[in-house]
């Protein structure tokens, strides 16, 4: 299986825990359910998910600043409230995930000519793009929609999407 739940980690937000190694989705959820039961936020911050099994996971309010969550597999988890900026979510599967209230990431959609989610995250200076096929900077999917759809039904939609998130993005 693509999505093993094998993950391997950094010490990041989990040095406290003394685990440097490669845990399973239970290890990883064990850490939120306990910070929980000590009413504390649960720490994942640069925490290595990358290509984690976490769908269905409830990571709400979870701090997941930095975390590597690339590739990982994130349908129908709950990351409402969860503190998602700087993570890195290239190629993470956030299909019917819950985002509401999270913090770094803006979700617009189904947009454009696949009817597909854009999501935007903010880190930094930089504002990142995915949806469909493309992903990259804000700059450089402006770009990309002026050239493919210039100021077509889809290029109009776009171009709102990018002011919208420009807006969301600003210091």
């Amino acid at each position: 299986d693509e999505h093993s739940g094998y993950v391997r980690r950094d010490l990041g937000g989990l040095a406290g825990h003394g685990l440097g190694y490669t845990m399973n989705r239970e290890e990883a959820l064990k850490i939120v359910n306990v910070a929980r039961s000590e009413n504390r936020i649960p720490d994942l911050s640069g925490a290595d998910l990358s290509g984690a099994d976490l769908r269905g996971a409830s990571l709400s309010g979870a701090d997941l600043r930095g975390a590597d969550l690339s590739e990982a597999y994130l349908r129908g988890a709950d990351l409402s409230g969860a503190d998602l900026r700087g993570a890195d979510l290239r190629r993470a599967d956030l299909r019917e995930a819950d985002l509401r209230g999270a913090k770094g990431i803006i979700c617009i959609g189904p947009i454009g000519s696949r009817g597909d989610m854009l999501y935007a995250q903010s880190g930094g200076d930089v504002l990142t793009v995915r949806t469909g096929c493309f992903e990259g900077t804000i700059a450089e999917f402006a770009a990309a929609v002026e050239k493919t759809h210039g100021d077509n039904k889809y290029g109009l939609e776009y171009k709102a999407a990018i002011n919208l998130i420009r807006v969301w993005g600003a210091p």
